[in-house]
């Protein structure tokens, strides 16, 4: 690729002329066969995935059976990249009982008028 070249036309080089992906499911197994090109040749790309079920709970199982709305109401089951996301990274810092020990403690004091 030279400089002047766009990123547009090198993907048109790229990605034009290659099967389709297909996708094959024997029993457990689902096969997914791609092209990609390396080293300026077209390889193909055999990928094995073993497909597994798991038991969730029950308010879960419902859940997932619950209507899809706003941009994914068209979309079929699961999850669809494109309007999903994860959101941002929350880290947790645990405190040492040194730091506990260091944090000042405040006692609240209430006055309470007995003369009433």
């Amino acid at each position: 690729m030279t400089i002047d070249q766009q990123w547009g036309d090198m993907m048109d080089e790229t990605e034009f002329g290659y099967p389709p992906q297909q996708e094959i499911i024997e029993g457990d197994i689902k096969k997914i066969i791609s092209y990609e090109d390396r080293d300026e040749k077209v390889v193909k790309v055999t990928r094995f995935y073993k497909l597994t079920k798991l038991k969730v709970p029950k308010p879960i199982a419902d859940r997932k059976k619950w209507r899809k709305f706003g941009d994914c109401a068209s979309d079929g089951p699961g999850i669809n990249p494109a309007n999903s996301m994860v959101g941002d990274a929350v880290f947790l810092t645990l405190a040492t009982k040194k730091d506990q020990q260091k944090r000042k403690k405040y006692r609240l004091r209430l006055c309470v008028d007995t003369t009433a």
